[in-house]
């Protein structure tokens, strides 16, 4: 179990050395890899990756593994390790994957475990924020403390958030794009990138492929992915769900993969299978978002007399967009330009310690032919790390039309940006407060109706707009 002041008392055995923390993540299982000796400064050595912590100190020298999303991790012994920063970290991994040098831009060291996923920069040292794990998990999260002592963090060998989908578009690199495609297949799989159901088989059938080479009608046959169907299509695809008597969902997803898998298995125009899987998530306006976890209101319903439960979300920010995703139905509920919406965040009243901070978004509407403004709500203890994330993709997207259009940010053009609409708008499951152009609200789908004194909503004087801090909000505890 993780010490909760690992900063001050590290795991001793009798004999005073420090002892490695043992692992508690299975998201990625891991597979045993050779490690071939090439830094005169570290060791590598053949080992077993299945349940260790990424960072093992011992009197002498620091063990440091680092995991990637092909199920694999790498394993160094580093003098000095205490003080080794993620970018050189970074670039012992580039090095023994044999990467080339732009990999250093597409990837970067990230420090994860199931409650929390930090993006390190390339001064931050690794081995400190480990130490530091609980007090971020307690800053960072709403979680129990006995579930935050549950928590080992890992290091990973992930995409680097900051690149935008046209610098990975310029990518040629089999190495690099592989590796892009093992991410993209996770998040996939995970069910953080919500598809719709017809691209879920495309995906499942592409996996099928670059798995098990070319459909063989003699091979593939109902019952061949009985067993493993969940590691071709989204969990929340594989559970129980309504279906026709005498058909299971499993059979009903499988007869639908096979079929695809044979279309897929005769299309010419595919070459590489994985590069294709990793062309189709980047038609998806959230691919390379980062995931915070948060909470909104359910609209009021008049047949519910009693106060609902928070809607569990993950807000997703890319350089791009920010989305709403429904973890419950793994649905896309609103997704937003940066030049569509407002933001602001704010902190719990004084009055209330305890409250949830807020990240609060308002868009622009049309309602009977009038133009409206829509404010949403979000509560998170992740609401600072959102703020900061939206806040750095602005200055990017207006940096990047001054140089190349030379204009002042007051003369910047909207923005126009291709969305699906099917993603992007489902009203009628959000909670939210309307508003006319003069700031009057005109009405509120909360669940319990709460006082609001907004004489002016957010407006956006220039192209993008970051909101006064003076507004209220509602506590979540």
């Amino acid at each position: 179990m993780a010490n909760q002041n690992l900063e001050n008392q590290p795991l001793t055995e009798d004999n005073g050395n420090e002892v490695p923390l043992p692992t508690r993540r299975e998201r990625i299982p891991l597979q045993r890899l050779h490690i071939e000796q090439r830094q005169s400064d570290s060791s590598y050595a053949t080992s077993d990756l299945g349940r260790q912590s990424s960072i093992s100190p011992t009197s002498r020298n620091l063990e440091l593994c680092v995991y990637s999303m092909d199920k694999c991790g790498l394993q160094f012994c580093l003098d000095n390790g205490k003080h080794t920063t993620a970018g050189e970290l970074s670039k012992l991994v580039q090095g023994n994957l044999d990467l080339p040098q732009q990999a250093s831009e597409v990837f970067c060291l990230w420090l994860t475990s199931p409650l929390l996923q930090l993006q390190l920069k390339p001064h931050h040292k690794p081995y400190k924020l480990c130490k530091q794990w609980y007090q971020l998990l307690t800053k960072f999260t709403g979680a129990k403390p006995e579930d935050i002592e549950k928590e080992e963090p890992i290091l990973c060998y992930q995409r680097n958030c900051f690149l935008s989908v046209k610098e990975e578009k310029r990518i040629t690199d089999p190495a690099i794009l592989h590796r892009l495609f093992d991410e993209a297949k996770y998040n996939i799989l995970e069910g953080r990138y919500p598809v719709p159901e017809n691209d879920v088989y495309y995906f499942g059938a592409l996996l099928s492929f670059i798995e098990h080479g070319k459909f063989d009608p003699n091979i593939h046959q109902p019952g061949f992915f009985k067993d493993k169907i969940s590691e071709f299509l989204p969990g929340h695809m594989c559970k129980n769900r309504w279906s026709f008597p005498g058909r299971s969902p499993r059979a009903m997803n499988e007869q639908k993969l096979l079929e695809r898998y044979q279309h897929v298995s005769e299309a010419t125009h595919i070459t590489d299978h994985k590069v294709e899987f990793l062309q189709k998530c980047w038609e998806l306006p959230y691919y390379g978002s980062v995931f915070f976890k948060g909470q909104i209101e359910r609209p009021c319903n008049s047949m519910i007399m009693r106060e609902m439960p928070d809607r569990p979300v993950h807000v997703a920010v890319n350089r791009e967009m920010v989305h709403i995703v429904d973890l419950e139905k793994k649905a896309i509920l609103l997704g937003l330009a940066y030049d569509e919406l407002s933001w602001e965040y704010t902190e719990p009243s004084v009055d209330r310690p305890n409250g949830f901070p807020c990240l609060w978004l308002e868009f622009d509407a049309e309602e009977d032919n009038k133009k409206v403004n829509k404010l949403l709500q979000i509560f998170s203890k992740q609401a600072v790390m959102m703020d900061a994330m939206i806040d750095v993709c602005v200055e990017d997207l207006n940096r990047r039309d001054i140089n190349t259009s030379g204009a002042l940010p007051s003369q910047l053009m909207s923005r126009q940006v291709s969305v699906k609409p099917s993603l992007t708008n489902r009203f009628d499951r959000l909670s939210l407060s309307t508003f006319n152009d003069e700031g009057e609200r005109i009405t509120s789908s909360a669940a319990v109706k709460r006082q609001f004194s907004l004489s002016n909503p957010f407006r956006r004087p220039s192209k993008y707009h970051h909101p006064s801090r003076d507004m209220p909000h509602t506590v979540r505890h």
